[in-house]
């Protein structure tokens, strides 16, 4: 059994060889003369020649920065779909407000947590008894008003301020 030089990492418990022995056995030495055509199978690390490295290896490294840097990828995603869904529901409040819709909830305006969006049919309950002022039979405004939310509710981002 040939003695090798052992390096131990703490950081993942993998341990890595010397390329050469330290100590030849008898079996190698004689592979090495020529005597013998069996090499030595046996390898050990030898205490006084085994070190103990406080990191991770070489590979484990490179696996712990790639899964890093996915996941710095995946955050960065997130932040930007939440950015477009803030705009989004900005969007959609203003074309509420514009269309004299109340909007009842808001993050900024101190909305609780159990919230609920604004359903298609109230939105259009309200826009026509707010065009109207509440008065019954509509007329011309309540029609505007059902126009104006149709041609909304056609556009791309209207699910998000209309259901």
């Amino acid at each position: 059994m040939c003695y090798y030089k052992r390096a131990t990492f703490s950081g993942c418990n993998h341990t890595q060889w010397s390329a050469k022995p330290m100590r030849e056995c008898q079996i190698q030495k004689d592979l090495v003369a020529g005597r013998s055509t069996v090499p030595c199978d046996t390898a050990q690390g030898h205490p006084l020649a085994t070190i103990k490295i406080e990191a991770e290896c070489a590979a484990c490294r490179g696996q712990a920065d790639k899964l890093d840097e996915r996941l710095r990828r995946a955050k960065d995603i997130i932040s930007v779909s939440k950015q477009t869904l803030i705009g989004a529901d900005q969007r959609c409040r203003a074309i509420l407000e514009d269309a004299g819709i109340e909007v009842p909830f808001s993050d900024d305006e101190g909305a609780t947590p159990h919230s609920s969006p604004v359903s298609g049919t109230h939105t259009a309950t309200t826009a026509a008894s707010t065009v109207d002022g509440g008065s019954e039979g509509g007329g011309k405004e309540d029609s505007s008003a059902k126009e104006f939310l149709r041609k909304r509710s056609e556009q791309k981002d209207s699910r998000l301020c209309m259901r």
